[in-house]
């Protein structure tokens, strides 16, 4: 009979069948009851961290899915075009596919418009307060989650468990502000949430013994996942690997659920390609700030992303500083010669080995790296030209892993104390990079409280990026749009021209660096009226850029103002030149469109409708390049 007992109470396995079924675990006592003081820690630092958020308004990409998007901006009427278009829709007015791919995140829109709908107008202090509750809440379920892949080893009650030290980790650590204090963000905290909780589910489905609604649960959690960033999709091995590393007797279940992630990721996959197209990946993108690496040899471009990729783990180790703007050149270009590119291919080699050797015996690091590396891969720009070369909100979910491998350490450092001090040992080691990374986020998140402190910290870090300069420059011309005092208004546009043309020094074709350039010296010639300079900087910006229509535009409006005729020959006659000199169809066609403009002020000026009707014979109009060197001839 005792022997039955022991039997009884050890036995990883039940009868109830033909073929012997693993007993499901237990649930552990109450949760909130026994856990309840550890989600308020995790409930106090998330606020603490985020409550600056609340006053802030919208920034950068925020345009594009909440101020600017039509179909947001409909409240519930909107949801209907969210859900059955492509993503950029609503802010475009048609699919543009401007990066490699396409994009469809309709959840996190449809959360924008249902906040439009209560409230008829969007209210950015409610976004942001909804950002940071549903951080935190994703922070809770790795706690939970955690607990629960881990209650033989790791204790549930004391100061210390794995769980609870991830979860403090991952909420404080640095890299993600950008995801919580910026609205757009959203996509990214919703796709994590949905992703943890169907991990959770499918836990307590399959190794806790709970029915088929838990499994009903995880997989229509895992669906609004994918609903909300097409980054769940990694889940789908995530979710089988957490099952198998930690399932015990239950982890032959683990292909059990792959079929069933599988299954849901294919339905998902023709939903998305019958609204949004199947992706071009072939598609060739010939906009450098929507392809980085448009410029690159093939070489080049692996080096480049191996370079990047091994930044991430610099970031994750020590986040500062960090910046919203990775775009060129704020990555330099890398080859096989670059010492830090092959430093980085071992880090990862390394990782690689050691999740494989480790996952085979079911350890936790192995585990760690594993789900770092493939949540990794769709966000690497291996898989899929994602249009910058890195960003911070990449790595929000990847950083799970890191934060769940510093937690294995820390616990693992603690086990070498005595079981008096151990888990004093492991809470002091826990607070060194809590607390610093708490800090560091501290002072990272009033960066977001405008497009102009946005900018500015970027230009601390990614003073080589043309978008940044570009932007700065934009930041500081709405400033000036806004301000009434004459001084400071031409202050704010002496500090904007810097950096819009550093911008176009990085890349010479862009075309917002060349606009900005424009807009601020015909801003400057309204307030100083030096003809000089502004033809001087419209000059550099039509010989890159000569389709900005502003300038145009603005000449137009310079002519009647009566400005000094033989600087404005001169300026026409040296442009025509400039662009004449290039040779290419297109460059003659607006050599000729800024000549005659040019005659439109002046008609009789032989030069210029000499070279005007030189521009016409190389178009093939004979018509019209014999009336010009006529006039010129007879002006002589």
């Amino acid at each position: 009979m005792a022997k039955q007992k022991q039997v009884k109470k050890n036995a990883p396995v039940i009868e109830n069948s033909p073929k012997a079924v693993a007993a499901p675990l237990q649930l552990p006592g109450n949760f909130w009851k026994s856990q309840g003081w550890k989600v308020a820690v995790l409930i106090i630092f998330g606020f603490v961290l985020y409550h600056q958020t609340a006053h802030y308004g919208y920034v950068l990409d925020d345009t594009i899915v909440i101020t600017d998007n039509q179909f947001t901006k409909k409240g519930f009427g909107g949801i209907y075009e969210i859900m059955t278009t492509e993503s950029m829709t609503g802010y475009f007015g048609a699919q543009k596919n401007l990066v490699q791919g396409n994009r469809y995140r309709p959840l996190s829109l449809v959360t924008f418009a249902i906040e439009y709908g209560v409230f008829n107008k969007m209210k950015p202090g409610v976004s942001h307060v909804i950002n940071i509750s549903l951080y935190i809440l994703s922070c809770i379920f790795i706690l939970r989650t955690f607990q629960l892949l881990m209650p033989d080893k790791k204790s549930l009650m004391g100061w210390f468990d794995i769980g609870f030290a991830a979860s403090l980790l991952y909420l404080v650590h640095p890299i993600h502000v950008e995801a919580v204090a910026n609205i757009k963000g959203r996509d990214e905290i919703m796709a994590m949430l949905f992703s943890l909780l169907s991990l959770y589910l499918f836990v307590l489905h399959y190794m806790y013994g709970k029915g088929k609604s838990y499994l009903y649960g995880a997989l229509i959690s895992y669906f609004l996942g994918l609903l909300s960033k097409e980054n769940t999709i990694t889940f789908a091995a995530v979710i089988p690997l957490t099952l198998w590393v930690f399932g015990g007797p239950h982890r032959n279940k683990a292909w059990n659920g792959l079929a069933w992630l599988a299954l849901v990721s294919f339905v998902y996959l023709m939903m998305r390609f019958s609204i949004s197209g199947v992706p071009q990946l072939n598609q060739k993108i010939t906009d450098i700030m929507n392809n980085p690496f448009l410029e690159m040899s093939g070489g080049e471009k692996l080096a480049t992303i191996i370079y990047t990729l091994g930044l991430y783990i610099k970031l994750l180790i020590f986040p500062y500083p960090l910046t919203h703007d990775y775009y060129p050149y704020a990555i330099p270009i890398m080859n096989w010669g670059k010492w830090q590119v092959w430093l980085s291919l071992m880090l990862y080699g390394g990782m690689a080995w050691w999740a494989w050797k480790q996952v085979k015996e079911k350890q936790l690091s192995g585990y760690a790296i594993s789900f770092y590396l493939i949540t990794l891969t769709i966000v690497s720009n291996i898989v899929i030209n994602l249009g910058t070369f890195m960003n911070d909100r990449f790595i929000y979910m990847p950083s799970l892993g890191f934060c769940l491998l510093l937690a294995w350490a820390i616990w693992k450092l603690g086990e070498k104390w005595g079981s008096q001090i151990k888990e004093g040992a492991q809470l002091a080691l826990l607070c060194v990079p809590v607390l610093a990374f708490a800090f560091l986020s501290f002072i990272r998140v009033p960066d977001w409280e405008t497009a102009l402190s946005l900018n500015q910290s970027a230009m601390r870090v990614s003073g080589n990026s043309a978008r940044a300069n570009s932007f700065m420059a934009t930041a500081l011309f709405n400033e000036f749009k806004e301000t009434t005092d004459v001084a400071r208004k031409k202050s704010l546009l002496t500090e904007a021209m810097p950096y819009a043309k550093k911008a176009a020094e990085i890349i010479p074709n862009y075309y917002n660096a060349n606009l900005m350039m424009a807009g601020i010296a015909g801003e400057s010639y309204n307030l100083n009226k030096e003809l000089k300079p502004l033809l001087s900087d419209f000059e550099q910006v039509v010989s890159r850029r000569p389709d900005v229509s502003f300038v145009t535009e603005y000449l137009k409006y310079l002519h009647g103002t009566g400005p000094d005729l033989n600087q404005m020959m001169a300026f026409y006659i040296k442009v025509g030149k400039t662009l004449m000199e290039k040779k290419g169809t297109e460059d003659i066609k607006w050599a000729a469109h800024y000549m005659k403009l040019g005659l439109e002020l002046d008609p009789n000026q032989p030069t210029l409708n000499q070279m005007t009707g030189e521009c016409f014979n190389l178009l093939g109009d004979t018509q019209q390049a014999q009336m010009h060197l006529s006039k010129a001839a007879g002006l002589r």
